[in-house]
């Protein structure tokens, strides 16, 4: 027998008349005597011939096989939709040879994609009587394709995660500006490249003043949206050419590549101060806002990334401490007191240890009475080399480092022990008013601090007066009010110092549990002259409207304690009475009595003043 008359192993169905002849032998033709996935289909589209790979491959015996739709051997009804029309479309295409691949429902369960070439046999008029289908599995082709399909999506995800993350890395999710890092990069590029060129580099620092306040009164939420302003405004403001990147919390970079001279960077820094003073609107709201700028100029004032940058920080923080809303650039000298300000801050760390703290103690003076009615203790610190250091200094720096809480912890406990002894030698009955920072304020230990204290000492806690400034409360309200409730809910009082300085509101004054307010000797001050006061005057009007105590601080002419007492002040304390002295000094004060005012109206009038302002001694006894 030639090759050619070999018979392929397969299926048929006599009574399908000779389309299982014809597809036979064109099958045979083709593939005679290899595994066959093949099958011959009537016009109609049933099974007429069927290959016994086929009907392995399938599971089906010829019985069940032959005679059938073909479309039914399919997987899916996804793929079965349409399946004939495709195979007569695919004859109809003009290609030669015709192929349709499909995929097929095997017994196993395991896939099966084979590729049929197509041959059909029509009819004079050209419809199609028979179709012959020449299978070969192409099963693994499919899925190696399908396979290297997929990895190559993956691989585009993957490119486009790595090029999300790569900006995410380099840029501030908030503003879309760049973060601090990339900023870094910026500047180091920008003054290699200056360096070559023998050019200028300019580069800022923008602080928002008091943004801290501004969240408590928005929100987060509407916090936010500031930032993202004051981001757009700076970009627009800067030019082409300019980098803005947000360096973290409420502070802003701007590095300006290019700038023609110091003059040019001066003024580019009083910009960024004057675009953002102009309100933002922000939900419904217009906010007003202030920044903080510092300058530093490459070369002359930093050289490096680092030192251009450090200084620039140093120039911020000049112009924050001069009051903010405005910019300051960097000089020499503010080099030197960043040293300055190290070296105190290395010898604070070792003054409580080496007992160079101690307590000095200022009295309140009530005003109907002239009385002492309590006593503020204040914190010195007297250093063999520093000498004595102003609590102006060594304060700000204690709450920057966190040694606040060990400095409060001591003047809390050395307060009580200072007023049990007044209280065991029979001094009288006053309050001990100690000051509290904010981070003692969030300082879980302070409640039970303050138990202790008073337990030891035997001192009724309402005695006990807690003194917060207005600026330290505003700074976590929410938080703050719940400890300043507890506090007050053992008895302590709690008194609101420098009033007027900060930017609260009365809905959040209201919400305080306090007892006095402290009126800032800023304002006591301006009640020397006649026309001036006003506004301590409204202070005293809206204390005894929130029915809490009014002390004035910074007294220390008899003008303003007149004045004080006509607005209706509680209390005074201030030089007029005394500075704060040591603990004995202090106790010679506390059964003592000063003038009325009518005295000092009296004396006021002959041109006089009190005998301890002119000859330098204590008032005496006024019983």
């Amino acid at each position: 027998m030639r090759r050619d008359d070999r018979p392929v192993s397969a299926s048929a169905r006599p009574d399908l008349g000779g389309v299982a002849t014809w597809a036979g032998r064109r099958l045979q033709a083709a593939l005679f005597g290899a595994p066959s996935l093949s099958m011959g289909l009537t016009g109609d589209g049933r099974i007429a011939l069927a290959a016994d790979a086929l009907l392995a491959a399938t599971g089906l015996s010829a019985g069940d096989l032959l005679g059938r739709p073909w479309e039914e051997l399919l997987v899916d009804d996804l793929e079965r939709d349409g399946a004939r029309q495709r195979l007569l479309d695919a004859l109809d295409s003009g290609v030669d040879p015709a192929t349709v691949e499909v995929r097929l429902c095997c017994g196993d369960g395991a896939p099966l994609v084979v590729e049929w070439t197509l041959t059909a046999r029509r009819a004079a008029s050209g419809r199609v009587t028979a179709i012959a289908c020449l299978g070969i599995d192409v099963t693994r082709r499919v899925l190696a394709e399908q396979e290297r399909d997929e990895l190559s999506t993956i691989a585009g995800m993957a490119g486009d995660l790595v090029a999300i993350a790569g900006h995410h890395a380099r840029h501030d999710r908030l503003t879309g500006l760049l973060n601090q890092a990339a900023f870094e990069d910026a500047v180091t590029t920008a003054l290699r490249e200056a360096a070559d060129a023998d050019r200028r580099v300019a580069l800022l620092l923008v602080n928002i003043d008091r943004f801290s306040g501004l969240c408590d009164t928005l929100g987060y939420g509407e916090a936010n949206s500031v930032l993202q302003l004051v981001g757009e405004r700076l970009v627009n403001a800067m030019g082409a050419g300019a980098v803005v990147a947000r360096w973290g919390g409420d502070e802003f970079a701007v590095l300006l590549p290019q700038i023609g001279s110091h003059v040019a960077a001066e003024r580019a820094a009083d910009l960024a101060v004057a675009v953002l003073r102009h309100p933002i609107g922000v939900a419904g709201h217009e906010v007003r806002i202030t920044v903080s700028v510092g300058l530093a100029v490459f070369p002359a004032y930093g050289d490096t990334p680092g030192s251009l940058i450090a200084n620039a920080g140093l120039a911020m923080r000049d112009a924050r401490a001069h009051g903010g809303d405005a910019a300051s650039k960097y000089r020499s000298a503010l080099g030197l007191r960043a040293f300055e300000r190290l070296r105190v801050e290395h010898q604070l760390h070792h003054a409580l240890s080496r007992g160079q703290i101690s307590m000095h103690y200022q009295p309140v003076v009530s005003l109907s009475s002239g009385r002492v009615v309590s006593v503020e203790a204040l914190m010195r610190w007297d250093h063999p080399g520093l000498g004595s250091v102003p609590p102006s200094t060594f304060i700000p720096l204690a709450e920057e480092t966190g040694m606040i809480r060990q400095l409060g912890l001591f003047a809390l406990r050395s307060a009580a022990a200072q007023h049990h002894e007044w209280r065991r030698r029979g001094l009288g009955e006053l309050r001990m008013s100690v000051n509290v920072s904010a981070r003692q304020l969030l300082d879980p230990d302070l409640p039970g601090q303050v138990i202790e204290a008073l337990e030891e000492n035997s001192i009724p806690a309402g005695e006990l007066e807690l003194e917060i400034t207005e600026s330290a409360a505003m700074n976590d309200a929410d938080a703050i009010i719940g400890v300043l409730r507890r506090l007050a809910g053992m008895g302590a009082t709690i008194a609101l110092d420098d009033f007027g300085t900060g930017y609260s509101s009365l809905h959040h004054l209201s919400r305080f549990p306090i007892h006095a307010i402290k009126i800032d000797r800023s304002f006591t001050g301006a009640l020397q002259d006649e026309s001036g006061g006003a506004l301590a005057l409204s202070l005293i009007s809206l204390a005894q409207r929130l029915h809490v105590r009014v002390v004035a601080e910074g007294v220390e002419t008899l003008a303003q304690l007149e004045r004080l007492r006509a607005g209706g002040c509680d209390d005074a304390q201030g030089h007029l009475f005394s500075a704060a002295v040591a603990p004995d000094e202090a106790a010679d004060l506390l059964g003592r009595r000063w003038p009325t005012v009518i005295s000092a109206r009296r004396a006021r009038a002959n041109g006089g003043s009190w005998p301890p302002l002119q000859a330098g001694i204590r008032p005496s006894v006024i019983g």
